[in-house]
């Protein structure tokens, strides 16, 4: 914890960021200086007030930093439905990561960090269901969004047994796809384009 010491704040790049300072978020700005008065909004404030609220922001600024591209693991025995939908997620800017079967997808699932899992509930070795029920038991928190071709009901009650977020019927087209993960994973933030000053060397 970062007290009136004003122990230096590290950020991403290795670059230290030490009070005074000022991150202005949306119209808010904060600012710590020398004298031991900080300003809030344009009030002053004891220094002591400032810093958490400089903490707060920095991390608030920082929390989604620009470039960023949530992982999206597809699990899909057929590799045609898998192609495409590989394909599809990439452009939209995701990193992808593809499974044939469950028992793969539960591998890879346990083995990093994704933010969200497309899962066909039919696939071999391993169901829908039996998937998530591993899953959680090993800790896992992406939420699941089903692929199938079932009837609704159908996949309603299998939606329900796996604890998923939400499911995809097949057939599915494009639109219905990025409609439905999009409650369910952050969307990709483009990274900054360079200035004409910076382009410019």
């Amino acid at each position: 914890m970062v007290g009136a010491s004003h122990r230096a704040l590290r950020s991403k790049t290795g670059r230290q960021v030490a009070p005074p300072t000022v991150r202005t978020v949306g119209r808010q700005a904060a600012s710590a200086s020398g004298d031991g008065i900080g300003r809030i909004n344009g009030q002053s404030q004891p220094v002591a007030a400032v810093i958490p609220t400089l903490l707060l922001r920095y991390v608030a600024v920082n929390a989604n930093p620009l470039g960023s591209r949530p992982t999206i693991l597809i699990a899909e025995d057929d590799p045609d439905t898998l192609a495409m939908l590989e394909d599809l997620l990439v452009d939209e800017g995701y990193d992808v990561v593809t499974a044939d079967d469950g028992r793969e997808a539960l591998r890879l699932a346990n083995s990093r960090p994704v933010d969200l899992i497309l899962l066909d509930h039919t696939m071999p070795h391993l169901s829908g269901v039996a998937f998530c029920t591993a899953y959680r038991e090993h800790g896992g928190q992406a939420p699941v969004v089903l692929i199938s071709a079932a009837s609704e009901p159908a996949i309603a009650d299998t939606v329900s047994a796996c604890g998923a977020a939400g499911y995809i019927p097949k057939p599915f087209d494009i639109d219905d796809v990025l409609t439905r993960i999009a409650p369910h994973v952050p969307p990709p933030t483009p990274p900054p384009h360079p200035s004409a000053d910076g382009a410019r060397g």
